[in-house]
């Protein structure tokens, strides 16, 4: 069963994994390495995770058996208390769940 959950900062040694897992087949077909590329999510560190939680980013993971298999994060800035847009950032689906229509 497939099921949409936010999850919290106590997790993001798990969403970090997820996001180095699910974007390290693109840094590899492009050669993307910390050299090149350090920021780019095939390298997500628990330190990234934990600032996007600072800066008020909500994470949703979906889960099937309730093993986590993508996520994304959810932010709304403000500016003078006035939300002008709204980000999904760090969309990330596991290789083998990928072209199934999650990320979708």
């Amino acid at each position: 069963m497939r099921q949409i959950i936010e999850v919290f900062s106590d997790q993001s040694d798990v969403l970090a994994s997820l996001i180095r897992e699910a974007n390290r087949p693109v840094a590899n077909s492009f050669g993307i390495n910390q050299k090149n590329g350090a920021k780019h999510p095939s390298f997500c560190e628990t330190d990234w995770v934990k600032k996007d939680f600072e800066r008020g980013e909500r994470y949703f993971v979906l889960t099937e058996n309730q093993q986590p298999i993508a996520c994304v994060a959810y932010e709304v800035p403000t500016k003078n208390n006035v939300v002008r847009k709204a980000y999904l950032n760090r969309l990330s689906v596991l290789p083998e769940q990928q072209s199934k229509g999650i990320g979708s």
